[in-house]
Order: structure tokens, then sequence, then C-alpha cells
């Protein structure tokens, strides 16, 4: 509330009480789909409730369209690409 930043880096896109915490804090999460595209799958379609299917389209345009992928974590859920965006 009082206009700080905070920026968390995980090795992990869930591991344990610090990325619990993280995600219910965060605004946006930043993934790599180039290196990460099994557990960035798994993550939109356990996690955010996208299906399998449009999972593993999403990461595969992304992971084409750039180097990161960024989840806006609340209202409007989307996906900011460097030349992409979709909201979920």
């Amino acid at each position: 509330h009082q206009g700080l930043n905070v920026w968390v880096i995980l090795h992990n896109i869930r591991s344990a009480a610090w990325s619990t915490q993280a995600h219910s804090s965060a605004k946006y999460l930043v993934l790599f789909p180039r290196s990460q595209k099994g557990k960035i799958i798994a993550y939109l379609n356990r996690d955010l409730g996208i299906p399998l299917g449009k999972a593993r389209d999403h990461v595969r345009a992304f992971s084409q369209a750039g180097r990161s992928l960024v989840v806006r974590l609340h209202a409007p859920e989307l996906l900011l690409g460097e030349q992409l965006i979709r909201l979920i």
C-alpha cells in the first residue's frame, strides 16, 4: 500500500512456503517458456485452470514469440510476451 516493489526469484514455479506466499502476494509472474515448457504447461493447467491443450498452445506461441512470458495473476488475468498478449 506504500508503493513498494519486491522482487522474488525462485528456481521452481511452486516450491514450498516461499512460492506459496509469493503467488498470493504477487501481481505478476515472469516465466521463461523456452526452458521450462513442461513446468509452465502444468502450472497454467493446474493452478490457473487453463485446459491442457490451450496451455500447450499458449506456451508454444510464447516460446516462439520471445524469451519471457509474464503472467498477470489478478483480474484481468492475462499472458504478456514481447510480441504477444492473450487474455485467459
